[in-house]
C-alpha cells in the first residue's frame, strides 16, 4: 500500500467535474497488486502494476457564515454513497505533478477545528481502478 498525499496551494480536489471549494489537500491511500511475467531463459521478471481497492479523502475549510455542505462551485451537492469520478490533483512545478482519477463512492465525512479554524474532510472509497496522469 502506498499513501500520497498533497497540501497546501498546490493541491486541487474535484467531485464530477466541480471543484472543492477552498481544499487545504488530499490524501489517497493506493492498494496495489502486481501481475507477473516472465519468459524462459530471461534472467528478469517483469511487474506490471494496477491500483486497486484504493481510499481518499479531502479537507476543507468551511465558512462558519454559510454552514450548507458541501463546499462545491456551481452548487453541486453531495451525499453518502453517491457515485462520481474524484480526481486530485498536484499542480505542475511540484514534485510529482499530475493527478489521480477514478470513480469513487463518498462515505461520509467529518467536521472538526484545527487551530480554530473549521474545516470538513470527506472520505472516498474508490470503486474501480485509480490513474495516474501527468498534467
Amino acid at each position: 500500500m502506498a499513501k500520497v498525499y498533497s497540501h497546501g496551494k498546490n493541491a486541487i480536489a474535484q467531485w464530477n467535474g466541480s471543484d472543492f471549494v477552498a481544499c487545504t489537500g488530499w490524501e489517497i491511500n493506493l492498494t496495489c497488486q502486481a501481475a507477473e511475467s516472465s519468459v524462459m531463459g530471461t534472467e528478469y521478471k517483469l511487474k506490471v502494476a494496477g491500483y486497486k481497492g484504493s481510499t481518499a479523502s479531502v479537507t476543507c475549510l468551511v465558512d462558519t457564515n454559510n454552514p450548507a455542505r458541501p463546499p462545491f462551485v456551481g452548487g453541486t451537492t453531495m451525499s453518502s454513497a453517491q457515485e462520481a469520478t474524484l480526481k486530485l490533483e498536484r499542480l505542475n512545478g511540484t514534485a510529482g505533478a499530475g493527478y489521480y482519477s477514478g470513480t469513487a463512492i463518498c462515505i461520509g465525512g467529518t467536521d472538526s477545528k484545527t487551530d480554530g479554524v473549521d474545516t470538513q474532510t470527506y472520505n472516498f472509497i474508490f470503486t474501480g481502478a485509480v490513474t495516474f496522469a501527468t498534467s
